[in-house]
């Protein structure tokens, strides 16, 4: 027997919600590095958090622990905040790849053309994109570099799923980058 309070509940449960119980949509766990160190960096990358659960219909979403990282390539700028967020999406990795830059830009990223590495208001970047390898001239995943950062590595490693084929990948590669001295990282409370 169905209540009116059950039909009022129905339509309240968002529609990539409604889609996924009723079998119609395909989700896919996309595992984004969220990276700031201009102005309130913490905020910075809650604000694109939340734009991104809206504008995506993420749905159960699951974010590390914030890191304070040093930054990598280009020394002379402040720290880092890092963190991953896994989440479950519907659109394909381009359109995730097209929103995250809209919301980087929404949120005063500029990027610099001549370093890659410069201090930012924040930097999205989709590090898996469920098993998928994917090789396009504009996204690559795996990131490319991943295996090489401890502040991506330790974040992605809370939030990994146990049965993703680069786990003990992740894993190993963030105990063999823990004794390295240039990548140092210290886990903050928000």
């Amino acid at each position: 027997m169905i209540r009116d309070n059950d039909l009022l509940s129905w339509t309240q449960v968002s529609w990539a919600y409604k889609l996924l119980v009723l079998g119609i949509m395909k989700m896919t766990d996309a595992y984004i590095g969220f990276g700031a160190n201009i102005g309130d960096s913490v905020q910075q990358i809650f604000d694109a958090k939340q734009q991104l659960l809206i504008r995506s219909g993420c749905v159960e979403p699951e974010l590390s622990a914030f890191y304070l990282s040093s930054p990598v390539g280009y020394s002379d700028q402040p720290y880092f905040v890092n963190a991953v967020l896994r989440c479950s999406v519907s659109i394909s990795s381009i359109e995730l790849l097209n929103l995250m830059q809209a919301i980087e830009v929404d949120l005063g990223r500029v990027r610099d053309a001549n370093n890659r590495n410069a201090p930012r208001t924040i930097d999205l970047d989709i590090l898996l994109y469920g098993n998928q390898v994917i090789e396009s001239p504009r996204l690559v995943v795996p990131h490319p570099r991943m295996f090489e950062r401890r502040f991506v590595l330790e974040p992605l490693r809370e939030v990994l799923n146990d049965n993703h084929a680069l786990r003990r990948s992740v894993i190993e590669s963030c105990y063999a980058l823990r004794n390295c001295n240039d990548q140092i990282l210290h886990p903050i409370q928000c």
